[in-house]
């Protein structure tokens, strides 16, 4: 009996089981898991972001700039999908399909598009590492190196880059693209990258996607030249406007465009049929003056002056001749009676 009494088990009431290292974990990641469901809880824009090849020193400054406009929360993918499976109300579990690898949430009230901008312009340039995916075509440009012949030649040319030697230095022949998008970078050209002192990679947070109002938005998308897009609004703002004009449309840029061109078009009609207004009759008076010059060149041309006189010939009366009176003869005197007549 003695030998069944000490066999038996002892329990005791109340007691807890034993704490064990599987049970440490467990509500460790529940607990985590519940952080991060708060953390995405009511927030305007959650993204997935990759931080795989990110040094935690710039990651620490990324955070600090972030401040006023977004929060990051890094942890396991795993218990980012349990999160997210916990948050029903919030059709977030399209994120999910972006979780590859290390990964981190962004959570921000600002628009997607601004926000990825920023981050990609907050993005500075690393060396190229074995193994890492091209994330464009990288481009050897062509030009003269100070690396000498040796060794550092035939390395060049294993990555496939056309070199040859000048004055005892290696030159790089013609623009090469040593690796295109997408593919993986060899230790080989991730060595000759790192000699030519080309830095391909971009250290910083990548977006992978972003969720706002039941739409995900992927790199693809939000990556756009803001020049080149404001330039294209512009564009379609000046054609719509043109267009209103040309149809007619009153509209609050179109209306005053089109009163001008009203204004210019009574204007025009005036002028043409010398109808005068205040804003036309110097245009009519100066016309008349045109046309005044124009008239006379014509008759200077054909013989008159601006100084002559139309003359007309007067009728020239007849002429009556008055006779002469003859004089009278007079009688002799005595003493021409007496002379004798001469012979």
């Amino acid at each position: 009996m003695t030998d069944a009494v000490a066999a038996a088990p002892v329990t005791t009431v109340g007691a807890q089981p034993a704490e064990t290292a599987e049970t440490r974990v467990a509500e460790w990641k529940l607990k985590q898991v519940d952080e991060i469901a708060g953390f995405l809880k009511d927030q305007h824009v959650v993204g997935v972001i990759a931080i795989e090849s990110l040094p935690s020193r710039e990651f620490q400054e990324l955070r600090k700039k972030l401040r006023g406009r977004a929060d990051v929360k890094v942890a396991r993918s795993e218990l980012i999908r349990r999160a997210i499976s916990k948050l029903v109300d919030y059709d977030l579990a399209k994120l999910t399909e972006h979780l590859n690898g290390p990964a981190g949430l962004i959570v921000s009230k600002e628009d997607p598009f601004k926000l990825f901008n920023y981050l990609k312009k907050n993005m500075s340039n690393a060396s190229a590492k074995p193994g890492q995916l091209a994330l464009g075509d990288i481009i050897v440009p062509a030009a003269e190196t100070d690396m000498p012949a040796g060794p550092a030649l035939a390395e060049l040319k294993q990555a496939g880059l056309k070199v040859k030697l000048d004055k005892g230095k290696i030159v790089i022949a013609e623009d090469s693209i040593i690796v295109k998008a997408g593919e993986e970078i060899t230790p080989v050209k991730a060595s000759a990258l790192l000699k030519l002192g080309i830095k391909p990679m971009k250290i910083g947070l990548q977006i992978t996607a972003l969720y706002k109002d039941g739409t995900i938005y992927l790199p693809e998308v939000l990556s756009i030249d803001e020049e080149q897009f404001r330039q294209t609004l512009n564009n379609a703002i000046a054609y719509s406007i043109n267009l209103a004009v040309f149809a007619g449309y009153p509209t609050r840029q179109s209306i005053k465009i089109m009163l001008r061109k009203a204004e210019a078009n009574s204007l025009g009609l005036a002028n043409h049929i010398d109808y005068p207004t205040s804003k036309t009759i110097k245009n009519i008076i100066a016309k008349g003056g045109r046309r005044g010059s124009a008239l006379m060149s014509t008759l200077e041309a054909k013989g008159y002056s601006q100084t002559s006189q139309p003359t007309t010939e007067q009728p020239t009366q007849p002429t009556t001749e008055q006779p002469q009176e003859q004089p009278t003869p007079t009688e002799p005197t005595k003493q021409e009676e007496q002379q004798p007549p001469q012979e």
